[in-house]
């Protein structure tokens, strides 16, 4: 006895399935606070920040043999700590800078950043002085 059997080709298809993310990276550091102490808060020195918290701007007049400080809180608003390394430039030699040392500024605070300024006895008057405080991570 012979037996045949006739299978049916069967076709399966499969679809691929995929998925597509778009991220959008925030920047997790910002300036919460900026300020002045000592002889720049006594000359009434004022400072503000952005209106996105990215940058900040202290302007007034100082006077020769002036100390002080100049204070920067930056917050991290990320899930992780991050290494916070500030650097500073003047636009005179009679004005001298003081950085802080790099700092790790934890998941959701604050770390105060303060940056000497120390005025020249003999800075040469009247002048303008530019000085720049900037983080990186």
């Amino acid at each position: 006895m012979l037996l045949t059997v006739a299978m049916g080709g069967a076709v399966y298809a499969f679809n691929a399935l995929s998925v597509t993310t778009t991220l959008s990276l925030k920047e997790p550091l910002s300036i919460n606070l900026a300020a002045v102490a000592g002889d720049l808060a006594l000359d009434n020195m004022s400072c503000t920040t952005s209106t996105d918290s990215l940058s900040a701007a202290c302007s007034g007049s100082v006077y020769p043999g002036d100390i002080g400080a100049v204070q920067i809180t930056v917050a991290n608003s990320g899930h992780e700590a991050l290494t916070v390394s500030p650097t500073v430039t003047s636009s005179s030699n009679d004005v001298t800078l003081t950085s802080p040392s790099a700092a790790s500024v934890g998941a959701g605070t604050t770390s105060v950043f303060t940056f000497g300024v120390t005025i020249s006895a003999s800075a040469a008057t009247p002048d303008t002085v530019t000085l720049t405080m900037t983080f990186s991570r």
